[in-house]
Protein backbone atom coordinates (compact mmCIF):
# COMPACT_ATOMS: atom_id res chain seq x y z
CA UNK A 1 0.00 0.00 0.00
CA UNK A 2 1.43 3.35 -1.03
CA UNK A 3 1.81 6.10 1.51
CA UNK A 4 0.45 9.58 0.84
CA UNK A 5 2.55 12.68 0.25
CA UNK A 6 1.43 13.93 3.66
CA UNK A 7 2.72 10.71 5.21
CA UNK A 8 6.03 11.14 3.36
CA UNK A 9 6.32 14.62 4.85
CA UNK A 10 5.56 13.33 8.36
CA UNK A 11 8.23 10.65 8.06
CA UNK A 12 10.78 13.15 6.78
CA UNK A 13 10.06 15.53 9.65
CA UNK A 14 10.16 12.71 12.21
CA UNK A 15 13.54 11.54 10.89
CA UNK A 16 14.99 15.03 11.21
CA UNK A 17 13.72 15.39 14.77
CA UNK A 18 14.94 12.00 15.92
CA UNK A 19 18.36 12.59 14.36
CA UNK A 20 18.74 15.86 16.27
CA UNK A 21 17.42 14.44 19.55
CA UNK A 22 19.55 11.33 19.22
CA UNK A 23 22.70 13.38 18.81
CA UNK A 24 21.77 15.57 21.77
CA UNK A 25 21.22 12.51 23.97
CA UNK A 26 24.51 10.95 22.88
CA UNK A 27 26.41 14.20 23.52
CA UNK A 28 24.95 14.46 27.03
CA UNK A 29 25.94 10.89 27.89
CA UNK A 30 29.49 11.51 26.69
CA UNK A 31 29.88 14.88 28.41
CA UNK A 32 28.54 13.53 31.72
CA UNK A 33 30.49 10.27 31.71
CA UNK A 34 31.63 9.52 35.25
CA UNK A 35 29.52 12.28 36.81
CA UNK A 36 27.13 11.32 39.60
CA UNK A 37 24.87 14.30 40.09
CA UNK A 38 21.16 14.91 40.16
CA UNK A 39 21.53 17.71 37.63
CA UNK A 40 23.24 15.44 35.12
CA UNK A 41 20.67 12.70 35.72
CA UNK A 42 17.80 15.14 35.12
CA UNK A 43 19.31 16.48 31.91
CA UNK A 44 19.99 13.00 30.53
CA UNK A 45 16.55 11.74 31.57
CA UNK A 46 14.83 14.67 29.85
CA UNK A 47 16.77 14.08 26.62
CA UNK A 48 16.08 10.35 26.82
CA UNK A 49 12.33 10.84 27.24
CA UNK A 50 12.24 13.19 24.26
CA UNK A 51 14.15 10.70 22.12
CA UNK A 52 11.90 7.82 23.18
CA UNK A 53 8.76 9.83 22.43
CA UNK A 54 10.05 10.72 18.98
CA UNK A 55 11.09 7.11 18.33
CA UNK A 56 7.59 5.96 19.22
CA UNK A 57 6.15 8.63 16.94
CA UNK A 58 8.18 7.57 13.92
CA UNK A 59 7.30 3.90 14.48
CA UNK A 60 3.63 4.84 14.63
CA UNK A 61 3.88 7.04 11.54
CA UNK A 62 5.63 4.39 9.46
CA UNK A 63 3.36 1.60 10.73
CA UNK A 64 0.12 3.40 9.97
CA UNK A 65 -3.24 3.31 11.79
CA UNK A 66 -4.24 -0.30 11.09
CA UNK A 67 -1.10 -1.79 12.60
CA UNK A 68 -1.90 -0.09 15.91
CA UNK A 69 -4.86 -2.45 16.30
CA UNK A 70 -2.75 -5.54 15.65
CA UNK A 71 -0.06 -4.20 18.01
CA UNK A 72 -2.30 -5.08 20.95
CA UNK A 73 -2.10 -8.74 19.98
CA UNK A 74 1.66 -8.54 19.45
CA UNK A 75 2.22 -7.07 22.91
CA UNK A 76 -0.02 -9.57 24.68
CA UNK A 77 1.48 -12.56 22.87
CA UNK A 78 5.04 -11.39 23.50
CA UNK A 79 4.48 -10.82 27.21
CA UNK A 80 2.75 -14.16 27.61
CA UNK A 81 5.57 -16.01 25.85
CA UNK A 82 8.30 -14.35 27.92
CA UNK A 83 6.41 -15.12 31.13
CA UNK A 84 6.07 -18.77 30.05
CA UNK A 85 9.80 -18.99 29.28
CA UNK A 86 10.59 -17.55 32.71
CA UNK A 87 8.46 -20.21 34.40
CA UNK A 88 9.88 -22.91 32.12
CA UNK A 89 13.38 -22.08 33.37
CA UNK A 90 14.97 -20.91 30.12
CA UNK A 91 16.42 -17.73 31.61
CA UNK A 92 18.37 -19.70 34.21
CA UNK A 93 19.30 -22.60 31.95
CA UNK A 94 20.87 -20.56 29.16
CA UNK A 95 24.55 -19.87 29.89
CA UNK A 96 25.28 -16.21 30.60
CA UNK A 97 28.08 -16.48 28.05
CA UNK A 98 27.74 -18.70 25.00
CA UNK A 99 24.66 -20.34 23.51
CA UNK A 100 22.52 -23.47 23.70
CA UNK A 101 20.46 -25.36 21.15
CA UNK A 102 16.75 -26.02 21.46
CA UNK A 103 17.48 -29.74 21.54
CA UNK A 104 19.75 -29.43 24.57
CA UNK A 105 17.53 -26.87 26.29
CA UNK A 106 14.44 -29.03 25.92
CA UNK A 107 16.26 -32.09 27.27
CA UNK A 108 17.72 -30.22 30.25
CA UNK A 109 14.37 -28.63 31.10
CA UNK A 110 12.32 -31.73 30.25
CA UNK A 111 9.96 -29.77 28.00
CA UNK A 112 8.58 -30.28 24.51
CA UNK A 113 11.09 -29.02 21.94
CA UNK A 114 8.46 -27.76 19.49
CA UNK A 115 6.81 -25.71 22.23
CA UNK A 116 10.17 -24.25 23.25
CA UNK A 117 11.04 -23.31 19.66
CA UNK A 118 7.71 -21.56 19.13
CA UNK A 119 8.01 -19.55 22.34
CA UNK A 120 11.62 -18.63 21.61
CA UNK A 121 10.71 -17.48 18.10
CA UNK A 122 8.84 -14.43 19.38
CA UNK A 123 11.27 -13.98 22.30
CA UNK A 124 14.17 -13.62 19.83
CA UNK A 125 12.32 -11.58 17.20
CA UNK A 126 11.01 -9.06 19.74
CA UNK A 127 13.53 -9.79 22.51
CA UNK A 128 14.93 -10.32 25.00
CA UNK A 129 16.92 -13.32 23.67
CA UNK A 130 19.12 -13.62 20.58
CA UNK A 131 18.84 -16.25 17.85
CA UNK A 132 22.44 -17.17 16.94
CA UNK A 133 21.68 -20.05 14.58
CA UNK A 134 19.02 -22.55 13.62
CA UNK A 135 17.19 -23.32 16.88
CA UNK A 136 20.13 -21.98 18.88
CA UNK A 137 19.88 -19.14 21.39
CA UNK A 138 21.90 -16.90 23.67
CA UNK A 139 21.40 -14.31 26.36
CA UNK A 140 21.59 -10.57 25.68
CA UNK A 141 21.97 -7.66 28.08
CA UNK A 142 18.17 -7.39 27.96
CA UNK A 143 17.46 -11.01 28.89
CA UNK A 144 20.06 -10.96 31.68
CA UNK A 145 17.99 -8.30 33.44
CA UNK A 146 15.41 -11.01 34.16
CA UNK A 147 18.00 -12.89 36.21
CA UNK A 148 17.59 -10.23 38.90
CA UNK A 149 14.90 -11.21 41.46
CA UNK A 150 13.48 -7.67 41.40
CA UNK A 151 12.90 -7.71 37.65
CA UNK A 152 11.54 -11.26 37.64
CA UNK A 153 9.12 -10.17 40.34
CA UNK A 154 8.05 -7.18 38.30
CA UNK A 155 7.22 -9.31 35.26
CA UNK A 156 5.27 -11.72 37.46
CA UNK A 157 3.07 -9.11 39.10
CA UNK A 158 2.44 -7.25 35.84
CA UNK A 159 1.46 -10.44 34.04
CA UNK A 160 -0.01 -12.63 36.78
CA UNK A 161 -1.68 -10.04 39.03
CA UNK A 162 -2.52 -7.07 36.82
CA UNK A 163 -2.73 -8.90 33.50
CA UNK A 164 -6.05 -10.66 34.19
CA UNK A 165 -7.46 -7.35 35.45
CA UNK A 166 -6.31 -5.42 32.36
CA UNK A 167 -8.30 -7.68 30.06
CA UNK A 168 -11.35 -7.49 32.33
CA UNK A 169 -11.43 -3.68 32.59
CA UNK A 170 -14.22 -3.33 30.04
CA UNK A 171 -16.27 -6.10 31.65
CA UNK A 172 -16.00 -4.68 35.17
CA UNK A 173 -16.73 -1.07 34.22
CA UNK A 174 -19.64 -2.00 31.95
CA UNK A 175 -21.25 -4.00 34.75
CA UNK A 176 -20.65 -1.14 37.23
CA UNK A 177 -22.11 1.71 35.20
CA UNK A 178 -18.79 3.05 33.94
CA UNK A 179 -17.87 4.57 37.29
CA UNK A 180 -14.33 5.27 38.49
CA UNK A 181 -13.41 2.55 41.03
CA UNK A 182 -13.26 3.78 44.62
CA UNK A 183 -13.38 0.56 46.63
CA UNK A 184 -10.35 -1.52 47.55
CA UNK A 185 -12.60 -4.59 47.64
CA UNK A 186 -14.64 -4.01 44.46
CA UNK A 187 -12.52 -3.25 41.42
CA UNK A 188 -11.16 -4.86 38.24
CA UNK A 189 -8.56 -6.85 40.21
CA UNK A 190 -11.03 -8.31 42.71
CA UNK A 191 -13.42 -9.02 39.82
CA UNK A 192 -10.81 -10.79 37.68
CA UNK A 193 -9.32 -12.82 40.52
CA UNK A 194 -12.60 -13.43 42.37
CA UNK A 195 -11.06 -12.46 45.71
CA UNK A 196 -14.19 -13.03 47.79
CA UNK A 197 -14.39 -9.54 49.29
CA UNK A 198 -10.66 -9.19 50.02
CA UNK A 199 -8.52 -6.36 48.68
CA UNK A 200 -5.46 -7.16 46.58
CA UNK A 201 -3.05 -7.25 49.53
CA UNK A 202 -5.29 -9.35 51.77
CA UNK A 203 -5.91 -11.77 48.91
CA UNK A 204 -2.23 -12.18 48.04
CA UNK A 205 -1.28 -13.12 51.60
CA UNK A 206 -2.78 -16.56 50.91
CA UNK A 207 -0.18 -17.12 48.17
CA UNK A 208 3.38 -16.82 49.57
CA UNK A 209 5.05 -17.09 46.15
CA UNK A 210 2.97 -14.19 44.85
CA UNK A 211 3.77 -12.11 47.93
CA UNK A 212 7.47 -12.81 47.36
CA UNK A 213 7.16 -11.70 43.74
CA UNK A 214 5.43 -8.49 44.86
CA UNK A 215 8.08 -7.72 47.49
CA UNK A 216 10.85 -8.40 44.98
CA UNK A 217 9.18 -6.17 42.41
CA UNK A 218 9.08 -3.21 44.78
CA UNK A 219 12.89 -3.23 44.74
CA UNK A 220 12.82 -2.87 40.95
CA UNK A 221 11.70 0.74 41.27
CA UNK A 222 14.75 1.56 43.37
CA UNK A 223 17.10 -0.19 40.95
CA UNK A 224 15.53 1.38 37.87
CA UNK A 225 16.41 4.66 36.20
CA UNK A 226 13.87 6.43 38.46
CA UNK A 227 15.96 5.71 41.58
CA UNK A 228 17.63 9.11 41.36
CA UNK A 229 14.22 10.76 41.77
CA UNK A 230 14.51 10.02 45.51
CA UNK A 231 16.86 13.01 45.50
CA UNK A 232 14.11 15.28 44.17
CA UNK A 233 13.64 16.26 47.80
CA UNK A 234 16.82 17.91 49.20
CA UNK A 235 17.22 15.70 52.27
CA UNK A 236 20.79 16.68 53.12
CA UNK A 237 20.15 20.41 52.73
CA UNK A 238 16.99 20.32 54.85
CA UNK A 239 18.17 18.01 57.63
CA UNK A 240 21.54 19.75 58.00
CA UNK A 241 19.74 22.93 59.10
CA UNK A 242 18.28 21.22 62.17
CA UNK A 243 19.84 20.57 65.56
CA UNK A 244 20.09 16.81 65.93
CA UNK A 245 21.78 14.24 68.12
CA UNK A 246 22.23 10.48 68.00
CA UNK A 247 18.68 9.91 69.27
CA UNK A 248 16.92 12.20 66.81
CA UNK A 249 14.59 10.41 64.40
CA UNK A 250 15.58 12.04 61.14
CA UNK A 251 13.51 10.06 58.69
CA UNK A 252 10.70 7.50 58.77
CA UNK A 253 9.93 5.64 55.55
CA UNK A 254 6.34 4.41 55.89
CA UNK A 255 5.70 1.35 53.76
CA UNK A 256 9.40 1.36 52.98
CA UNK A 257 9.69 -2.28 51.96
CA UNK A 258 13.12 -3.72 52.65
CA UNK A 259 14.74 -0.34 53.25
CA UNK A 260 16.27 0.35 49.82
CA UNK A 261 15.25 4.01 49.85
CA UNK A 262 16.09 4.57 53.51
CA UNK A 263 19.63 3.33 52.97
CA UNK A 264 19.93 5.61 49.94
CA UNK A 265 18.73 8.64 51.92
CA UNK A 266 21.12 7.76 54.77
CA UNK A 267 23.98 7.70 52.25
CA UNK A 268 23.02 11.23 51.20
CA UNK A 269 23.33 12.42 54.81
CA UNK A 270 26.31 10.49 56.23
CA UNK A 271 27.43 13.19 58.67
CA UNK A 272 24.06 14.19 60.11
CA UNK A 273 23.51 12.78 63.60
CA UNK A 274 20.35 10.77 64.15
CA UNK A 275 18.47 7.65 63.15
CA UNK A 276 16.50 6.67 60.07
CA UNK A 277 13.76 4.05 60.23
CA UNK A 278 11.92 2.12 57.55
CA UNK A 279 8.62 0.46 58.38
CA UNK A 280 6.45 -2.11 56.65
CA UNK A 281 4.24 -5.09 57.40
CA UNK A 282 5.70 -7.83 59.61
CA UNK A 283 6.22 -10.40 56.79
CA UNK A 284 8.25 -7.86 54.81
CA UNK A 285 10.36 -6.69 57.75
CA UNK A 286 11.02 -10.26 58.87
CA UNK A 287 12.63 -10.95 55.50
CA UNK A 288 15.12 -8.05 55.76
CA UNK A 289 18.74 -9.08 56.31
CA UNK A 290 20.69 -6.11 54.91
CA UNK A 291 21.73 -3.57 57.54
CA UNK A 292 23.46 -0.19 57.61
CA UNK A 293 24.71 2.00 60.48
CA UNK A 294 22.15 4.60 61.46
CA UNK A 295 19.26 2.69 59.85
CA UNK A 296 16.66 0.71 61.79
CA UNK A 297 13.63 -1.36 60.79
CA UNK A 298 10.20 -1.64 62.39
CA UNK A 299 7.07 -3.68 61.68
CA UNK A 300 4.13 -1.31 61.26
CA UNK A 301 0.73 -1.20 59.53
CA UNK A 302 0.10 2.31 58.21
CA UNK A 303 -3.64 1.95 58.82
CA UNK A 304 -2.89 2.07 62.56
CA UNK A 305 -1.57 4.81 64.85
CA UNK A 306 1.93 6.00 63.97
CA UNK A 307 4.20 4.75 66.80
CA UNK A 308 7.14 7.05 66.02
CA UNK A 309 6.36 10.54 67.26
CA UNK A 310 8.04 13.80 66.30
CA UNK A 311 10.30 12.60 63.49
CA UNK A 312 11.76 15.33 61.31
CA UNK A 313 10.66 13.73 58.04
CA UNK A 314 7.89 11.22 57.47
CA UNK A 315 8.14 9.73 54.01
CA UNK A 316 5.61 8.01 51.76
CA UNK A 317 7.01 6.76 48.45
CA UNK A 318 4.76 4.92 46.03
CA UNK A 319 2.24 4.14 48.78
CA UNK A 320 -0.75 6.44 48.28
CA UNK A 321 -1.10 5.55 44.61
CA UNK A 322 -2.07 2.02 45.74
CA UNK A 323 -5.20 3.19 47.55
CA UNK A 324 -8.51 4.98 46.89
CA UNK A 325 -9.04 8.44 48.38
CA UNK A 326 -10.79 7.36 51.58
CA UNK A 327 -7.98 4.99 52.52
CA UNK A 328 -5.35 7.60 51.63
CA UNK A 329 -6.95 10.10 53.99
CA UNK A 330 -6.83 7.52 56.81
CA UNK A 331 -3.15 6.82 56.10
CA UNK A 332 -2.39 10.55 56.12
CA UNK A 333 -4.33 11.14 59.33
CA UNK A 334 -2.21 8.52 61.07
CA UNK A 335 0.94 10.28 59.87
CA UNK A 336 -0.39 13.68 60.95
CA UNK A 337 -1.14 12.35 64.44
CA UNK A 338 2.54 11.52 64.90
CA UNK A 339 3.90 14.82 63.59
CA UNK A 340 5.33 17.64 65.71
CA UNK A 341 3.80 21.00 64.63
CA UNK A 342 7.12 22.78 65.00
CA UNK A 343 9.57 20.49 63.27
CA UNK A 344 7.92 17.61 61.41
CA UNK A 345 7.15 17.52 57.73
CA UNK A 346 5.68 14.88 55.44
CA UNK A 347 7.24 14.15 52.05
CA UNK A 348 5.14 12.24 49.50
CA UNK A 349 7.14 10.89 46.57
CA UNK A 350 4.85 9.84 43.73
CA UNK A 351 4.21 10.38 40.07
CA UNK A 352 2.48 13.76 39.91
CA UNK A 353 0.39 13.71 36.76
CA UNK A 354 0.57 17.03 34.87
CA UNK A 355 -2.63 18.61 33.48
CA UNK A 356 -1.26 18.19 29.94
CA UNK A 357 1.43 15.96 28.45
CA UNK A 358 1.63 13.10 30.94
CA UNK A 359 4.47 10.64 30.33
CA UNK A 360 3.77 7.14 29.06
CA UNK A 361 4.90 5.80 32.45
CA UNK A 362 2.38 7.97 34.29
CA UNK A 363 -0.40 6.79 31.98
CA UNK A 364 0.18 3.05 32.07
CA UNK A 365 0.92 2.96 35.79
CA UNK A 366 -2.31 4.87 36.43
CA UNK A 367 -4.26 2.16 34.59
CA UNK A 368 -2.36 -0.45 36.60
CA UNK A 369 -3.30 1.31 39.84
CA UNK A 370 -6.88 1.56 38.56
CA UNK A 371 -7.14 -2.23 38.56
CA UNK A 372 -7.28 -2.20 42.36
CA UNK A 373 -8.78 1.30 42.83
CA UNK A 374 -5.49 3.14 43.25
CA UNK A 375 -4.66 6.33 41.33
CA UNK A 376 -1.72 8.27 39.98
CA UNK A 377 -2.84 11.75 41.03
CA UNK A 378 -2.44 15.37 39.98
CA UNK A 379 -1.07 18.01 42.37
CA UNK A 380 -4.59 19.34 43.01
CA UNK A 381 -5.83 15.86 43.90
CA UNK A 382 -3.03 15.54 46.46
CA UNK A 383 -3.94 18.96 47.87
CA UNK A 384 -7.47 17.69 48.56
CA UNK A 385 -6.20 14.55 50.29
CA UNK A 386 -3.84 16.57 52.47
CA UNK A 387 -6.54 19.05 53.46
CA UNK A 388 -8.89 16.23 54.45
CA UNK A 389 -6.18 14.86 56.77
CA UNK A 390 -5.37 18.17 58.47
CA UNK A 391 -2.25 18.85 56.41
CA UNK A 392 -1.25 21.60 54.01
CA UNK A 393 1.11 21.49 51.03
CA UNK A 394 4.25 23.60 51.34
CA UNK A 395 6.01 22.89 48.07
CA UNK A 396 6.09 20.40 45.21
CA UNK A 397 9.71 19.55 44.39
CA UNK A 398 10.05 18.47 40.77
CA UNK A 399 12.74 17.18 38.43
CA UNK A 400 13.24 17.46 34.69
CA UNK A 401 12.83 14.32 32.65
CA UNK A 402 10.26 12.68 34.91
CA UNK A 403 6.74 13.15 36.24
CA UNK A 404 7.93 12.12 39.71
CA UNK A 405 7.58 14.79 42.36
CA UNK A 406 8.14 15.21 46.09
CA UNK A 407 5.19 16.90 47.77
CA UNK A 408 6.23 18.52 51.04
CA UNK A 409 3.47 19.08 53.61
CA UNK A 410 3.08 20.22 57.20
CA UNK A 411 0.30 20.31 59.76
CA UNK A 412 -2.36 22.95 59.17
Amino acid sequence: MQTSEANHSEIDQALRLISSSGQQYLDLIKSNAGRQSRGASEEIAEAKELLLAQAMQIIQTVSGPHRMVFKHGETAAHTGAVRALLEMGVFNMLPENGSMTATKLSKELVVDKELLVRLMRIATTLGPFKEVGTEEYSHTEYSKVYLQPQMRGMLKILNDEHGPAYVKLWEFFKSNGWQNPTSATNNPYTHAHQTGGKNVFEYMTHYPERVQAFNDAMGAHTQSSSAWTVETYPFAAELSQMNTDDNTILFVDIGGGKGHVTRHVRSLCPDIKGKMVFTDREPVIADVVETMPGVEKMAYDFFTEQPIKGALVYYLRRVLHDWPDEDCVNILKNVAAGMDPGKSRLVICELVVPPVGASAEACWTDITMMTFSGTERTASQYDKLLAAAGLKPVKVHTAHGTNYGAIEARLQ
